[in-house]
């Protein structure tokens, strides 16, 4: 159940309980009403036993008991009533420290997802050191041995050496264009991770 139709329905629930309490007021003030007239009648009764009074004081009596029966009906009514206000009112709390704790979540969420990654990062440094750090490694060694020399560089001027040279510049700049792609999604996967 939302928000809004626990509201709606707690307003309900209110307003039944001010009038189960505004019916209780009047039975309450009815009763005491009553009980002033029953020790008039008491009275009387005491200083004259005749049938007639005798039938009053049995109606006043008989009025109390009722207004005291139908009291205690309205108020167990209130009752019920009041712990579905306290029912409605405990729910509205939870969703309302759900919703607070929703966003202190989201705040620690942000900070522990870089937290982790930088403790990641930090670990696969020097993996990402090594690799970067072997400068034979950006040389292409075997096709230079295909050529028939294993030190320097390739020769712009020498013919033998331009379809090997051709052929590796073609792959290097390929190679680097599919790693700047990979990059660039490890980026916004990383991205949406801290996010």
């Amino acid at each position: 159940m939302g928000l809004f139709s626990k509201k709606t329905e707690l307003e309900k629930l209110m307003k039944e309980k001010e009038e189960l309490q505004g019916k209780a007021t009047g039975l309450q003030n009815s009763i005491q009403a009553v009980n002033g007239t029953l020790k008039l009648a008491e009275t009387d009764y005491m200083i004259d036993s005749s049938a007639t009074n005798k039938k009053r004081l049995d109606k006043y009596k008989k009025a109390i008991s009722d207004y005291q029966k139908e009291l205690s009906k309205i108020q167990k009514e209130a009752d019920k009533v009041s712990q579905g206000v306290s029912r409605l009112n405990a729910e509205k709390r939870k969703e309302e420290l759900d919703e607070i704790a929703k966003r202190d979540l989201d705040n620690y969420s942000s900070f522990y997802r870089s937290k982790r990654l930088t403790d990641l990062l930090y670990e696969m440094k020097y993996d990402i050191e090594e690799g970067s750090n072997n400068l034979s490694m950006m040389s292409p060694t075997h096709l230079k041995k295909e050529a028939g020399f294993e030190y320097g560089n390739f020769n712009p001027e020498n013919p033998a050496h331009k379809p090997y040279m051709e052929l590796w510049l073609g792959k290097k700049e390929q190679l680097e264009e599919e790693v700047e792609k990979e990059l660039k999604t490890l980026k916004q996967r990383i991205n949406r991770f801290l996010n």
